[in-house]
C-alpha cells in the first residue's frame, strides 16, 4: 500500500513505528477498519482541513460502515482521536486512545466481536 511520502504530510507529523509496521506487514483491512492509501489520505486531509480548519487533523484510517476516521491530531501527539467526520466541530470526536496500539487494539477487537456475531447469525439461520 503506498503512503503519503514526507514531503506531502504536515510538518509535525511522523508516522509512528507502529503505523509503519501495519503498512510493511500489509495490514491494512481489519474490518470494519482500514488504512487509507495515499490518495484517500489526500482526500481526508483535505476535506477535513475544510470542515475543521481550527482543528489540524491528520486522518491514516477509516471505517467500511459509517463516516468515522481515526486521526491524529497536532495538538495531542502520540494519541489517536476517533471522529464522526462530518459533524458539527462540537460534537466529531468520538473516542480518544492514549496511542496507536491502544487503537488498534480496539479495531481488532472489534474485528473479532463483529466475526463472532456474524458465525453465531449463521448458526441460528
Amino acid at each position: 500500500m503506498q503512503i503519503l511520502d514526507c514531503q506531502e504530510t504536515p510538518e509535525w507529523l511522523r508516522y509512528p513505528p507502529e503505523y509503519m509496521l501495519l503498512i510493511e506487514q500489509n495490514i491494512v483491512d481489519f474490518f470494519p477498519w482500514y488504512l487509507l492509501d495515499a490518495p484517500l489520505v489526500r482526500l481526508r486531509y483535505d476535506g477535513l482541513r475544510k470542515r475543521y480548519p481550527k482543528r489540524d487533523f491528520f486522518a491514516f484510517a477509516a471505517r467500511h460502515d459509517n463516516d468515522e476516521v481515526a486521526c491524529w491530531e497536532r495538538s495531542k501527539p502520540g494519541q489517536v482521536l476517533v471522529l464522526e467526520d462530518f459533524m458539527p466541530e462540537e460534537f466529531i470526536v468520538v473516542k480518544e486512545f492514549g496511542s496507536f496500539w491502544d487503537w488498534f487494539r480496539a479495531a481488532i477487537e472489534e474485528m473479532i466481536a463483529r466475526c463472532d456475531e456474524d458465525s453465531n447469525a449463521r448458526l441460528h439461520s
